[in-house]
């Protein structure tokens, strides 16, 4: 029979320094916008790439006047939302009632601090997103990305978020 080796006992006290270090970053980490970009982008991408896995009929085959053609597409790029300056911005916005957030279903449902776009092109093989996050109005002075595109298996592949300025 084998013997468990007991944990070493740890005092509470040796723990200290590291939680005091952690209580100063805290302060300086929250409102940032990083934890607020990372959750929400998550969020338009998981969305987006359901959007894309749907039938959706392309602008371009029903101005063809072809509605048996189906083609798989993101949602039409959405401008900066909200669009005017705000920080925090308040939920309920009526820009969030726009095409592009409803097909995704995403809408803030807390005070944000920072604005977010759309952007989307192509459709089938060629079909691709970038969902951007911004803070700082009218200069930007943080801003983080995610993007997906479609591989050549014809599976939407993301990358992101990341932090790009």
């Amino acid at each position: 029979m084998c013997a468990v080796p007991r944990a070493p006992q740890v005092s509470p006290r040796a723990f200290r320094p590291t939680l005091n270090a952690l209580a100063l970053l805290v302060p300086a980490c929250r409102g940032s916008g990083a934890g607020e970009a990372q959750l929400n982008l998550r969020a338009i991408a998981h969305a987006a790439v359901n959007y894309f896995e749907q039938e959706h009929m392309s602008p371009t085959l029903l101005a063809a006047g072809s509605a048996a053609a189906i083609d798989h597409s993101f949602p039409p790029s959405a401008p900066m939302t909200p669009p005017q300056c705000c920080d925090p911005c308040a939920p309920g916005d009526p820009s969030w009632s726009a095409p592009t957030w409803q097909a995704l279903r995403f809408e803030p449902q807390r005070a944000t601090v920072l604005r977010y776009s759309f952007t989307s092109s192509g459709s089938g093989m060629s079909a691709q997103f970038v969902a951007r996050a911004v803070r700082g109005c009218p200069t930007e002075t943080d801003a983080w990305e995610v993007s997906g595109s479609v591989n050549a298996d014809g599976n939407v592949v993301t990358q992101g978020p990341r932090r790009v300025r």
